[in-house]
């Protein structure tokens, strides 16, 4: 495969720092790091103690920056990648960054850490190489130690891999052609297109709505506790309500905009769509807990 047209993403515990408390949470130092599929280079790394599904997408877009858009991203089933477990029924926001931007984002099948397997070696790699030698404690000192393991990991080091024959990754990078830079403008619903045509099933409340996607439509009173579908028209953009047979409303499927919006204005909506759906998974997981505790 030619270089920088594939990446893999995932996360990195920084095992020998010192865990942040944030009020009753305790936050781990991680590196969320980018590995090119196609040389093994090791294009992008950041290290954070508060990784949510905004952050990743903001972490993302330095990487976009720096190397331009990829064809493909490979990920793990990380709940900041893929959203909460339950409540949200449509991709999560990092998926319909990655979407709107024309990017194949491929989701590993659960429990298969080898369909992420370039930057699962990387990282065993990392972790016996620099984090266990260097054993950083903070931030700071973690991002010197990386600094430092980049130049000789990409530019010094021999490689295993099949395709490097013990030569360094950025060998590999010479003369590969750069990939397309970011767009100026975004199209906020284009994640669509990538989307089948679903169909949900859903009760109408005592309010005479219903929720799809964390959000609530009005149906009508006269609807209360029955029954309806709800079909993704995705190249129209709407969502067809039918009851008993008959169309009750064609609703346009949310957006900031039905035009294409500037990238940095784009990246702060789907910011905030992560947002909502990191405080939903807070809500969860809180909700997990007090069930386990009054179980126990």
């Amino acid at each position: 495969m030619e270089p920088l047209r594939q990446w893999q993403i995932g996360f990195k515990d920084v095992g020998s720092a010192d865990i942040e408390p944030e009020g009753k949470q305790q936050h781990r130092l991680e590196i969320f790091n980018v590995v090119d599929q196609g040389s093994s280079y090791w294009l992008h790394a950041e290290v954070r103690h508060d990784f949510t599904a905004e952050t990743v997408i903001e972490a993302l877009v330095h990487a976009m920056q720096r190397w331009g858009v990829p064809q493909q991203i490979t990920l793990d089933r990380d709940p900041r990648f893929v959203g909460s477990p339950q409540g949200s029924d449509f991709c999560s926001a990092l998926l319909r960054f990655g979407s709107c931007l024309n990017i194949d984002m491929y989701v590993c099948d659960p429990q298969h850490p080898e369909q992420n397997a370039y930057v699962e070696r990387f990282h065993r790699t990392l972790k016996q190489e620099c984090l266990q030698v260097e054993r950083p404690s903070t931030a700071g000192q973690t991002q010197q130690a990386l600094t430092t393991f980049e130049t000789f990991y990409n530019h010094e080091r021999p490689h295993q891999g099949r395709a490097l024959l013990d030569r360094p990754p950025a060998e590999q990078l010479r003369e590969t052609s750069p990939l397309p830079a970011l767009p100026t403008a975004v199209d906020p619903l284009a994640w669509l297109h990538h989307e089948p045509q679903q169909v949900f099933r859903r009760r109408v409340d005592a309010a005479g709505r219903i929720k799809l996607d964390l959000k609530r439509y009005y149906v009508g009173k006269a609807w209360r506790g029955q029954l309806i579908t709800v079909h993704l028209n995705a190249a129209e953009a709407t969502l067809v309500l039918l009851g008993e047979g008959q169309i009750l409303k064609v609703l346009p499927v949310p957006a900031w905009s039905k035009s294409a919006l500037p990238f940095a204005e784009y990246v702060q909506q789907i910011q905030e769509q992560a947002r909502a759906e990191h405080r939903l998974r807070s809500l969860q997981e809180r909700r997990q807990r007090v069930r386990a505790l009054s179980s126990s």
